[in-house]
Order: C-alpha cells, then structure tokens, then sequence
C-alpha cells in the first residue's frame, strides 16, 4: 500500500450492476419517459439533446478542472514529497469523481442514443477501469521520478479517453434536433419509437 492507501474503484465493468442498470434506464427501440409522461420522440430528441449540453459542460469543466490539479500535482513533484502526495490524493479524488459523473450521467444519455452508442460506451467503461487501476498503482508510487512517469502516461491515456468522449457526443449531438422547431418538423428516428 502506498502512501495515500488504497484508492477506491468502486465502478463496474460492463457486465456488473453499474453497466447493467445503464442499460436498463436507456433501453433502446422505446420510447423515452419525460417526467413519467411519454411524449412524442422528437420533443423527446430535443430534450436529449438539453441534458446532453448540460452533461458534456460538466464533463468539460471537470475536465479543466482535472487539468490544474494534474499541473498542481507536477509542480508539486520537483518541490516537496509531502505536497505531491497531498496533490496526488486530490487528483485521484477529482478523477474519481470525474468518472461517477460520467457514469451517472453522462453516459446513461448516450446508451439512449441506441445500439450506435453502445461499443463507444462500453470502450469508455473499460477506459474507465484501466484508468483507476493506473491511479491505485500510483498511489502506491514512492519514487517521484517514477510517479512523474507514470503520471505522464496516464495523461496520454487520459487524453485518448477525452478524444473518444467528445467523438461520441459530437455523433450524438450531430443526430438531436437543435430547436424546438427543427424538433417539431423531424421525422422520429426509430430509435424512439415503441
């Protein structure tokens, strides 16, 4: 163990309960339930689309937020053992709960885009857990030179994890209407219908 402890990754793979209850709120071919009220699936698109924007805001700004922490922690790094350890902690948290918001939030809305989604998802899923298990061998990092290393390819791969979420939700985005107008005059996709 190292000198944060152990690090909790407490999320499933696909295939345990967390995958599994994504999929069961956004299963796709149905219709999609607005304050338990089915609405039609165009005005239902757009409002995807809102929760959508405002999942990928959050996402973005933890991502600058994550960011600063990562910067905080390096400069920490070549100055003092106690304070790296320190930024090592908060950056593990921070990422931590950056990921239960992309679970949690993120993508739920993106499995009720469709079978499209699902690899995608399911590839971030994975990415997820590779991530952690990186994180829990850093925590138990003493050498600074080494954690240095690591930490900078777990950038790498951090970075990939973003190109391939903001791929994704520029496809999804691409597909919902922008306007309730544009929303009234589209043809419901089939994904939408019961």
């Amino acid at each position: 163990m190292g000198p944060l402890g152990e690090i909790d990754t407490g999320r499933d793979a696909p295939g345990g309960a967390v995958w599994h209850s994504l999929e069961a709120a956004w299963a796709p071919g149905t219709s999609i339930a607005v304050s338990g009220i089915l609405e039609d699936a165009a005005l239902n698109d757009l409002r995807l689309r809102i929760r959508l924007d405002r999942a990928l805001r959050h996402t973005r700004r933890q991502h600058a937020e994550l960011a600063e922490l990562e910067r905080e922690l390096q400069l920490a790094l070549g100055q003092d053992a106690g304070d790296a350890e320190v930024w090592l902690g908060r950056y593990g948290a921070g990422l931590q709960a950056h990921f239960a918001l992309e679970e949690d939030l993120l993508f739920p809305i993106l499995i009720g885009l469709g079978d499209e989604m699902h690899s995608g998802v399911h590839e971030l899923v994975h990415q997820h857990d590779r991530l952690r298990g990186e994180l829990a061998r850093l925590a138990s990092e003493s050498n600074a030179y080494v954690l240095a290393a690591g930490l900078a390819a777990l950038r790498v791969q951090i970075s990939a994890h973003e190109r391939l979420e903001e791929s994704l939700a520029s496809k999804a985005l691409d597909e919902l209407p922008h306007t309730h107008a544009e929303a009234l005059t589209a043809s419901p996709p089939d994904r939408c219908r019961s």
